[in-house]
């Protein structure tokens, strides 16, 4: 080979090289072309996804179901094992395989009988009734949803319920959350709750049910085994939990407030192929009428057990009652149940008397005496604790008729964005108006040293007071004990005669309460004191405080000096907070 022939060979394979080499780095950049366009259509994919749930999202969501106590131990194990068919025309459990052709199931039962206890358990522990199958691998999706009457508007209107489930369901399956966002495009835009029309939340829910539903499902094979099968379609099991459907409405007469409405919306759901519904409501007329063809249990023929089991581990594990006593002690649980009538709530207030009784080290005849002076029914017993605690004390009475239209009149305010429960603080500030006064207007000078304790001291002194109508729980929160305790007080004759041991109006009450939450508030957002920052979402600013101002002052007359007062608080809040704060004049 001629030493031109070398050139020219050597040109054709570094040419060759370079041809390789180009054509390995432009499949490289087309490779990382494209990995940048997924990561970019991944990350645009993210971002509306975490929209459209933000868009669902309200802060109130889950408080009703964290209130809800706990089943106690031991207790509910008969809705497992499966009720057996009973005088009342009761039937079966609401499990995955055995719910009846019905398609909705009723747990039905007087005030205080334990039914959102019951659904609580359920909606908690679906393992325990909905036994899966190894080779089934679709664990039941568990959706819930708890009513509350005392709550926000949202939490007891169709259309909180269905922004809840709708939540729910796409927070768990991104499966069907990308089919949503595929198939409306439009509803990724959407940024509040307030966007959503109650007809795309239907449509979106069963729309996704339905993408649930038909979702394709991968067949495992054994190794080495060439699966030649088509891919099955694997239906998920949707089970609806609602509590509490006599809670249903709302005061904004612009809201549908007729629980039929609710009924409906449930009835529909459950047409589809894989979606069940429990609900649960007391026996009122209008549930026996729409659900009375439906399998049903009525709980207060059902817990006697459960009662049983309660009050035996409150009252025979005290240390005062010995080994060879605890028959006679028996006894008295059997009767203080056959009182009960299936109230489990009754039960509840009985055992913690007859602890009272055995913590001033009454005996066994003592203890009867005290339980048969015990009247049966909610109202009865509620009026009795009162008479009990507060017969001839009047300044004991007026004194809590004051922390009962606190409380009563803090929930009937058009909004909480920035406080969502009432606290013993609020308390404390609305019946001294001077520490509302000395936070407001920046007196550090007047500022009380001992606020927590204060307010710890208070709420224990408000279940006192109140007979224990009213309950002081975690974090400073001050409610009543069950909402039939509400009800005693505001639609009896002998609730409403305590009521009226304290004159103040509704004007003084709106007054008291609007400076007690701007008070707070100052405390919260200057960083001057934790304790009062329960209940309060994790995102609350100055603009929500601002937006609860004025909507809870539009039905009240304030004096022209306390709402310059308050915004002038919210002004030295915002510069705190650097955020811009335009008052209003």
């Amino acid at each position: 080979m001629s030493h031109k022939d070398s050139i020219v060979e050597v040109v054709k394979a570094e040419s060759t090289a370079q041809n390789a080499a180009t054509s390995a780095v432009t499949s490289e950049v087309k490779k990382t072309q494209e990995m940048i366009k997924e990561a970019s259509l991944d990350a645009l994919m993210w971002e509306k996804r975490q929209r459209l749930l933000k868009s669902l999202k309200y802060d109130t969501m889950n408080e009703r179901f964290g209130q809800v106590k706990a089943a106690f131990e031991g207790t509910c194990g008969w809705m497992i094992q499966g009720v057996q068919s009973a005088p009342n025309g009761t039937h079966g459990e609401p499990d995955g395989e055995n719910l009846p052709p019905h398609k909705i199931y009723w747990v039905q039962g007087k005030a205080g009988s334990g039914k959102s206890t019951l659904m609580k358990f359920l909606v908690t522990n679906p393992a325990l009734w909905y036994p899966q199958s190894p080779d089934s691998g679709q664990d039941p999706l568990i959706l819930s949803h708890f009513l509350w009457a005392a709550g926000s508007p949202r939490q007891k209107s169709l259309r909180g319920i269905l922004l809840n489930l709708l939540y729910q369901l796409l927070s768990d399956d991104q499966h069907v959350l990308d089919h949503v966002i595929n198939t409306f495009p439009g509803l990724s835009l959407k940024d509040v709750e307030g966007d959503w029309t109650l007809e795309e939340l239907e449509g979106t829910m069963v729309a996704s049910l339905k993408a649930i539903a038909t979702r394709p499902k991968v067949i495992a094979t054994r190794p080495k085994v060439i699966a030649t099968r088509p891919k099955a379609i694997a239906t998920r099991p949707v089970f609806i939990f609602l509590d509490g459907l006599d809670e249903f409405g709302s005061s904004d007469a612009s809201v549908a407030t007729d629980p039929r409405t609710l009924l409906d919306l449930a009835t529909r759901l459950s047409t589809l192929d894989n979606v069940k519904t429990c609900i649960s409501s007391r026996p009122e007329p209008v549930f026996k009428t729409k659900l009375g063809g439906l399998c049903s249990l009525r709980l207060q023929d059902l817990t006697r057990s459960d009662m049983e089991k309660y009050a035996k581990a409150e009252l025979l594990s005290n240390e005062i009652i010995g080994l060879e006593n605890q028959k006679e002690y028996q006894y008295l649980v059997d009767r203080l149940c056959d009182m009960s009538d299936g109230v489990f709530l009754w039960t509840a207030l009985a055992v913690r008397s007859l602890s009272k009784g055995l913590t001033n080290e009454d005996d066994i005849s003592e203890l009867y005496a005290r339980l048969e002076k015990m009247p049966t029914g909610l109202y009865a017993l509620y009026k009795d604790m009162w008479s009990r605690l507060n017969e001839d004390q009047d300044l004991y009475k007026k004194e809590a008729a004051q922390y009962f239209h606190l409380v009563i009149h803090w929930r009937s305010m058009p909004s909480h964005r920035f406080a969502e429960r009432c606290t013993t603080f609020h308390l404390l500030a609305a019946l001294n108006p001077s520490i509302s006064r000395a936070y407001l207007e920046n007196d550090k000078a007047s500022f009380p040293s001992d606020l927590e304790a204060r307010c710890e001291k208070l709420g224990k002194r408000v279940e006192t007071r109140s007979a224990g109508l009213l309950e002081y729980g975690d974090q400073g929160s001050i409610d009543f004990i069950h909402r039939s305790a509400l009800e005693f007080l505001t639609d009896t004759p002998e609730g409403q005669q305590i009521m009226a041991h304290d004159l103040s109006t509704a004007n003084d009450l709106r007054l008291w309460l609007l400076q007690a939450d701007v008070a707070r508030a100052y405390l919260v957002l200057t960083k001057a004191l934790e304790y009062p920052a329960a209940f309060m979402p994790d995102d609350a600013n100055v603009y929500d405080l601002v937006l609860d101002i004025q909507k809870n002052w539009d039905d009240s007359a304030l004096p022209g000096d306390v709402q310059i007062m308050l915004l002038e608080a919210c002004k030295r809040m915002a510069e705190v907070q650097q955020f811009s704060l335009i008052v209003p004049t």
